[in-house]
């Protein structure tokens, strides 16, 4: 009777372990990865963008900070760019290896690596 409720109590553990590792989610791969780096402004070295995702500083003017929003964006390839408030500015972009920072009312900037 003792070998059989060890036995019981070894299945039993078999089990959790073999439930609790198939229910672990995969990691998915961060989308701003792409996006990491600094960023040259192609026609004012002065301007740059340095991304560590989702964080991002701009270097232009008074420097200006905020974060990438990968989950309300219309794609993972095209985040919205917050401020430091929250507030939604505009949208990013990698094209031909190339950054595209648009920013609502004041068009589009590109920037190379």
């Amino acid at each position: 009777m003792k070998n059989l409720i060890k036995l019981l109590g070894i299945a039993v553990i078999v089990a959790v372990i073999g439930f609790t590792m198939t229910s672990c989610a995969e990691e998915e791969e961060d989308p701003g990865i792409q996006f990491n780096g600094t960023w040259k402004n192609e026609s004012d070295a002065a301007d740059t963008i340095t991304i560590d995702s989702p964080k991002w500083t701009r270097t232009k003017g008074n420097a200006q900070s905020g974060t990438l929003d990968f989950d309300n964006a219309p794609s993972s390839d095209e985040p919205n760019i917050l401020d430091s408030t929250g507030g939604n500015i505009g949208w990013a972009k990698i094209n031909g290896g190339k950054l595209e920072w648009g920013i609502n009312g004041s068009g589009t900037t590109t920037f190379a690596k």
